[in-house]
This record gives C-alpha cells, sequence and structure tokens, in this order.
C-alpha cells in the first residue's frame, strides 16, 4: 500500500512538471497551428501585447474596454520604443 501511494506521488509530480513543457509547444492550446490567426496572435504574445501564462486564448469571449485599452497601450508603447530605436 505504501509503495502504491509513493508511485502515485512520483507520477503525479513527474506529471506537474511535464504538463506545462508539452503546454508551451503552441502559443496558447485552444489555438491550432493551421487557424487564420495563429501567426497574428503568436506575434502579438512575443512583442507582449497579449498575455498567454494561462495558455488559453478564449478566441469566442467577448474583450472587454480595460483589456482593450491595456492591449493598445502596450501596442503603442511598443511602437515608440521601436522608433527610438531607429531615430
Amino acid at each position: 500500500m505504501r509503495k502504491a501511494i509513493v508511485v502515485c506521488l512520483v507520477l503525479l509530480f513527474v506529471l506537474s512538471i511535464a504538463g506545462p513543457v508539452f503546454a508551451a509547444e503552441g502559443t496558447f492550446c485552444d489555438v491550432p497551428k493551421n487557424h487564420w490567426s495563429y501567426e497574428a496572435i503568436d506575434e502579438l504574445v512575443k512583442a507582449g501585447v497579449i498575455d498567454n501564462s494561462s495558455k488559453i486564448f478564449n478566441g469566442d469571449r467577448m474583450v472587454t474596454r480595460y483589456e482593450m485599452a491595456l492591449m493598445v497601450a502596450k501596442a503603442m508603447k511598443l511602437k515608440l520604443l521601436r522608433q527610438r530605436i531607429i531615430i
């Protein structure tokens, strides 16, 4: 009985470590790589405009005004930073 508990705990530990590795394969687990918007979403994540910490994009969910304001502000800041680098 004790050996089975130890095996279960070890398996749980290994899966908890391996889970994020498998999830990190794509930007979001619910946006397939062949989706028409995948590249745009991926670029926005790489630029830091949108957050992918939850690994779920929820593309069918409405964006709030607060979320949109945050994304626009991040994009504008990124544009200003790029202009400063170029000049």
